[in-house]
């Protein structure tokens, strides 16, 4: 039997598509597997194709495979489009209410499988029409010999809510699929078995792990305007911020959520918003006041495909010129790209205590892939958690007097206290304005040079900090870096070409850690940048601050849909 398993189901968008990529993704993960999921989808509420990819294996792997062993249309356009992906000898499932559109010369030469099935007739004799993707699932658990009371179990947990009826009912469909007699089924090719009795975790999305984040750092309040793909992060907190006493507000714009935001954050509250990269062209004068005003706030930038609209469902990394240098004058700014779906857990916490330690925003940048795609997780590291507000006065600390407080007096770190609003002996001004410590707009004759360095140099020693998380041997003199979603098929690619050269994830984006750059710039032979955009951006970026202009080299994609393992095996093969 088989230790992995890649499904691609498409169908109908709106037909509960993802919903069927999803149950067998929780299927897999109790059976014991690691699991990644996929979404090709449209910005339709309903028509047009949809497919998710569904994969399972024994290692935990970060991407999918390149080819899919098995193949599931519900639809015309699925055979059309995906059948080609299939393996050698791979599998092509489709509903025989449909015309089997397929090229025969490439089934013949692959060796592939063809069988139809029942499923609209099933569903029909068995249930209703809605149930379809039920009826679906039993099929495909069918097909690959998975024990039926895993997928009960599944089934079970997603409509207990609804009531003992529904549940019964979609039982009903599910078993109709399962106890389907195939007269044509080799079967060895698809069966898959078991890996251990452990339950690997619930399948969650990347948007869920930040905003888990946000409540565990914190967060109380979030101001956000729907936009693909980052509206998960927002859908996440409406349900969860409430129970612990906090406040999500859907607004009419980015330019009002940003100004929320920075209002509630001034207030004493962690607070956040999410978007994409058409919100973050809004906001870009918000995260100017922030820097200026020295207010802490967290930004989730999801990035997507494109200038404009775009094709707000596909994947890019092409924000990252934009988080980096955007906006009117000079101002510090922080950016994070979480790697793993981990790392969007705890990388959210880190920029909340960043924010206020350093007085100023930071950007998670995210990505489509990142953000959207499925992965199953085991148990969280609740001890990593540590939370840090920065120099926050206390009320009793504060001095009795007719003065001011000096909010943004010049430190020896750059980095004043803090207070809020109310409290007594604490009263500042605060403004978009140039301005002095006690926060007043300055006069001509004060010298404002001091002001712009105090606020550009206190990220000085982020400067320093390990940001790149490393994976090296010894003898090798040449290193791949890829950031946010790049990275887990940049490691996938390099394990399959026997780890031949270095390889790593740059976290830290802003300030880049130039210190740890440097020296890895100085060790390796070439240094390879793995991102998703046409201009190599971030490859540029460290030119253009660190140099070594003649050992930097890019690996772009820009197709909307990430890189292939194949590719960077390719850009491999080229390089040693």
């Amino acid at each position: 039997m088989n230790r992995e398993i890649q499904v691609l189901i498409g169908g109908t968008q709106g037909d509960g598509i993802l919903a069927t990529g999803i149950y067998y993704l929780q299927v897999l993960s109790r059976m014991g597997y690691h699991v990644y999921g996929k979404r090709h989808f449209t910005s339709r509420i309903k028509g047009g194709n949809s497919a998710i990819i569904a994969y399972g294996s024994v290692d935990k792997k970060g991407c999918p495979k390149d080819d899919m062993d098995i193949v599931m249309a519900l639809d015309e356009d699925t055979m059309e489009i995906y059948t080609k992906k299939l393996r050698k000898r791979g599998l092509l499932l489709y509903d025989e209410a449909l015309e089997l559109k397929v090229d025969e010369e490439f089934i013949k030469g692959m060796e592939i499988e063809i069988i139809s099935l029942p499923i609209t007739k099933v569903v029909k004799d068995k249930g209703n029409m809605i149930m379809k993707n039920v009826c679906s699932l039993g099929f495909l658990t069918r097909v690959t010999d998975i024990e039926p009371h895993y997928v009960e179990a599944v089934i079970v947990e997603a409509f207990k809510d609804k009531g003992e009826k529904i549940v019964e009912k979609n039982k009903k469909v599910l078993q109709g699929a399962v106890d389907y007699n195939f007269t044509s089924l080799k079967g060895v090719n698809y069966l898959i078995e078991p890996v251990t009795r452990k339950y690997r975790g619930p399948v969650i999305v990347g948007n869920d792990l930040i905003g888990l984040g946000a409540v565990m750092a914190g967060c109380r309040f979030m101001a956000a305007y729907p936009i693909t793909p980052a509206s998960e992060v927002m859908q996440y907190l409406s349900e969860h911020l409430p129970r612990y006493g906090g406040k999500v507000v859907q607004t009419e714009d980015e330019l009002a959520a940003i100004n929320m935001i920075i209002g509630s954050s001034y207030a004493g509250v962690r607070s956040i918003t999410a978007t994409s990269g058409p919100g973050i062209s809004l906001m870009m004068e918000g995260l100017g006041l922030a820097s200026m005003a020295e207010v802490p706030i967290v930004v989730v930038d999801a990035q997507r495909k494109g200038p404009s609209t775009g094709l707000p469902t596909k994947h890019e990394q092409s924000d990252l010129n934009t988080l980096y240098y955007g906006g009117h004058g000079e101002f510090p700014r922080i950016i994070l790209a979480p790697a793993t779906i981990e790392d969007c857990f705890y990388d959210t916490i880190e920029a909340f205590n960043l924010a206020e330690q350093y007085q100023c925003p930071v950007i998670i940048m995210s990505d489509a892939l990142r953000s959207l795609s499925y992965e199953n997780i085991e148990e969280l590291d609740f001890d990593q958690i540590t939370i840090n507000r920065g120099k926050i006065m206390m009320e009793e600390d504060l001095e009795d007097g007719t003065d001011s407080f000096s909010r943004y007096r010049n430190t020896e770190d750059h980095i004043s206290k803090r207070v809020f609003p109310g409290m007594k002996h604490g009263f500042h001004h605060t403004t978009g304005l140039e301005h002095g410590e006690y926060g007043f707009p300055i006069r001509p004759k004060d010298d404002q040079r001091g002001l712009t360095e105090k606020r550009m140099n206190k990220l000085e020693p982020l400067e320093h900090k390990k940001g790149i998380r490393m994976f090296q041997e010894k003898a090798n003199r040449i290193l791949f870096l890829g950031y946010g979603s790049t990275f887990g098929v940049l490691q996938q690619g390099v394990k399959k070409m026997d780890r031949v050269v270095d390889y790593g994830a740059i976290k830290q984006i802003k300030p880049l850690p130039t210190v740890q750059l440097k020296k890895l710039l100085e060790h390796y032979d070439t240094v390879v940048i793995v991102e998703n955009n046409y201009t190599g951006q971030l490859r540029k970026i460290i030119q253009a601050e660190i140099g070594f202009h003649h050992k930097l080299d890019s690996l772009l994609s820009y197709n909307g849909d990430g890189f292939l393992i194949e590719e960077i095996k390719d850009k491999i093969k080229e390089l040693i």
